[in-house]
């Protein structure tokens, strides 16, 4: 079963912004767009970079040491030179505090 962990309030992260939190053993980052909200992994999976110092446009996350690009709704990588996605997680809004959604295992 699930476990939510409270990670921030909504209005923390600005419109086409992105935070990075330390959540356990885990550092993701969570991106704000249209009002709603995305977690994946911070860590580029082409090489280690961190996403949150890259640039968001729009569904688009682009890493800032090679330009490869991804879609923050799957983790799907867009462009090369990352060829392997990057794990996202749900993330819950209740009232104005966000909450990212972990399995026990984790």
């Amino acid at each position: 079963m699930p476990r939510l962990i409270r990670i921030a309030r909504a209005d923390e992260i600005p419109e086409q912004g992105v935070r990075a939190f330390d959540v356990g053993d885990l550092r993701i980052i969570v991106c704000r767009v249209g009002g709603e909200f995305f977690a994946l992994d911070e860590i580029c999976s082409h090489q280690y970079a961190s996403l949150a110092e890259g640039w968001l446009e729009n569904h688009t996350i682009e890493c800032p040491m090679h330009g490869a690009q991804f879609d923050i709704r799957t983790g799907e990588a867009l462009t090369l030179p990352a060829t392997e996605p990057i794990r996202t997680y749900n993330i819950q809004q209740k009232g104005q505090d966000l909450y990212l959604e972990l399995e026990d295992a984790e």
